[in-house]
């Protein structure tokens, strides 16, 4: 590379070789696929042989991880103290998911299925009305805990049912 009149060197660009481009979904895709290929047998022996609390576990430091993608939509980047105290926040909110009677387990999903159906309403204008008004973070991170903690409790409940595995793999089969 050939240095700048400032003496770095500059960034090759995708947009420099239009086949990178082009290319570029496809290795994602695959990346992916790859991924999604070696934890399913994970995911299925903890499905079918690990008991609902350790099962929560492991979808816990899955829904860790969900966190941390999260905060980067929320626009923060970088390992800032923001981040931590979002993903503590998060696992002190998944800890106490755990311990909620079912009845008001009951009102988190009916509140998780408001905010569905709200998104229904707001998909025709997708993404343009997000463009033009952002959400404030604070309304992001609240959006995301109650997103992250009702799926993987929904999950978990579900597991602790009769059958509850087998209506659970039918589950991801649908999505």
């Amino acid at each position: 590379h050939a240095q700048t009149s400032s003496g770095s060197r500059p960034h090759r660009l995708l947009r420099d070789n239009p086949d990178e481009i082009q290319a570029r979904p496809l290795i994602m895709l695959l990346q992916r696929v790859v991924t999604a290929l070696l934890l399913l047998p994970l995911l299925l022996g903890a499905i079918f042989y690990a008991p609902t609390p350790w099962l929560y576990v492991i979808l816990g430091a899955a829904g860790l991880l969900i966190a941390w993608e999260w905060t980067g939509i929320m626009g923060l980047t970088g390992k800032t103290p923001q981040r931590a105290l979002y993903l503590l926040l998060t696992a002190g909110l998944l800890a106490a998911g755990w311990w909620l009677p079912v009845a008001l387990r009951c009102g988190l999903f009916a509140v998780a299925g408001l905010w569905w159906l709200l998104a229904l309403a707001l998909l025709p204008g997708f993404p343009g009305n997000f463009q033009r008004r952002p959400p404030a973070k604070i309304l992001m991170g609240l959006l995301g805990l109650l997103l992250i903690v009702s799926t993987l409790l929904a999950l978990v409940t579900l597991h602790a049912g009769a059958n509850g595995a087998l209506k659970l793999i039918y589950l991801f089969f649908l999505i």
